[in-house]
């Protein structure tokens, strides 16, 4: 019997490693578990709510919250909080062995479950690395292959990116704990050069997230925008005012919040509806910005990025993988590269997408509030941002699950 048992921590799993599992449900027959590692109410989440639904009638999926497998209200307690605070928690050692203890009986699980036989498996996580994640991949590599699929895309062009880095080593850091693992997925070769030290077990195979098949698919299951918006805010006299969305990144990024503080003033004055979207994992005080009934500001993760992204007339972003759907939808994006430390990727490759200074923003927000439709982009650059960044073809989903199909029709036997 051959079976794949995926690992899911948290938003960003679901966002690029579900679309792999819709096609994986529908083109492959074979047994699949899907484990929630962090918050239960991610089982209610509507990406596995739309992947239990196209896996009605198959009795070899199965969905499950790892406290099934981790007993009595102190794991309930952990697991809830372990994807945030694993740093911390694996340095106890009457965790670590109880951690053993329900890897291997997990492991037990998938081995002997339902069968009579030893069956064939694979183990996927994300791009990640902790004590959970390390003790279950070692008990699957010496029969079994594990792959880490992206979690994530690379917003930066420049290597050295986060707040404490100050060389080229500090930033290799976070990516070797992935060489754990026997292959890792990427979706572009600028996702590869994290792992250069492994090359020849990186698999470049498109981004799932973004790729054309999945948008509309994900497009027709997403929740719908309600904001409570009042009809005054919707509505100036006989002009609608422009409607505009900003993606933060969270506090490990060197961005410049101080700035930040004029920047949204800045926009403000031309009486906009702005929305501030926060990271999932943290970002920003609200109370940085001053009362303004036409600000809102989502600390809580309340409304998708993707809905916002459709709702917005004009997109302003500070180095997220998120705003990449804006551009396959052509939807006006503006870079805010003056304030987020790095070289943004989209304006390596759009130049006239990055703002550099006040006076260029300022200059946008004056033309967009008198005309929301202006075209930002240069097609024959958009073009080469999707062809090198996001998909060569239109094969990205096959591409994935051909992949994780060859790797568990290997004979199974021991790894040298």
């Amino acid at each position: 019997m051959k079976k794949v048992v995926f690992f899911l921590r948290h938003n960003n799993d679901l966002d690029h490693i579900t679309p792999i599992l819709h096609k994986w449900i529908l083109t492959k027959n074979i047994a699949t578990d899907i484990i929630i590692t962090s918050d239960e109410s991610f089982l209610n989440d509507y990406r596995i709510k739309y992947l239990k639904e196209i896996s009605k009638g198959r009795q070899d999926i199965h969905f499950h919250h790892i406290n099934n497998y981790f007993r009595g209200s102190f794991w309930h307690w952990f697991n809830n909080f372990y994807s945030r605070h694993s740093t911390k928690l694996d340095n106890y050692t009457f965790i670590q062995n109880r951690i053993d203890t329900v890897c291997e009986e997990m492991y037990k699980h998938f081995l002997y479950g339902d069968v009579l036989s030893e069956p064939q498996l694979l183990c996927c996580f994300d791009w990640t690395s902790n004590y959970f994640t390390n003790k279950m991949v070692s008990l699957f590599k010496p029969f079994h292959s594990t792959v880490a699929l992206p979690h994530g895309d690379e917003p930066y062009w420049n290597i050295i990116q986060k707040d404490q880095e100050i060389n080229y080593k500090a930033t290799l850091v976070d990516n070797l704990h992935e060489e754990i693992f026997d292959y890792v997925a990427v979706p572009n070769e600028l996702c590869s050069r994290r792992y250069s030290f492994m090359s020849d077990r990186v698999k470049t195979l498109g981004s799932p997230r973004y790729c054309s098949e999945w948008i509309p698919i994900h497009d027709s299951i997403k929740p719908k925008l309600n904001l409570g918006i009042s009809p005054v805010l919707v509505q100036s006299g006989a002009v609608f005012p422009l409607k505009v969305v900003l993606f933060l990144r969270n506090k490990h990024w060197p961005i410049n919040w101080e700035e930040l503080r004029v920047l949204v003033k800045l926009i403000a004055q031309f009486k906009p509806i702005l929305i501030i979207k926060g990271h999932s994992r943290g970002a920003f005080q609200e109370q940085m910005f001053y009362d303004n009934p036409n600000i809102i500001v989502d600390l809580e993760n309340k409304h998708s990025a993707s809905t916002l992204i459709d709702w917005a007339d004009l997109v302003l972003d500070v180095g997220t993988s998120t705003v990449w759907e804006a551009i396959q939808k052509q939807k006006p994006l503006l870079m805010l590269d003056y304030i987020c430390g790095n070289q943004t990727t989209i304006s390596q490759y759009m130049p006239g997408l990055a703002i550099n200074c006040r006076d260029d923003l300022f200059e946008h927000m004056r033309k967009f509030t008198k005309n929301h439709q202006r075209n930002l982009y240069k097609e024959h650059q958009r073009q080469k941002f999707i062809r090198e960044m996001i998909e060569k073809d239109d094969q990205t989903l096959n591409n994935y699950c051909n992949f994780l199909e060859g790797l568990i029709n290997v004979e199974t036997e021991v790894k040298g």
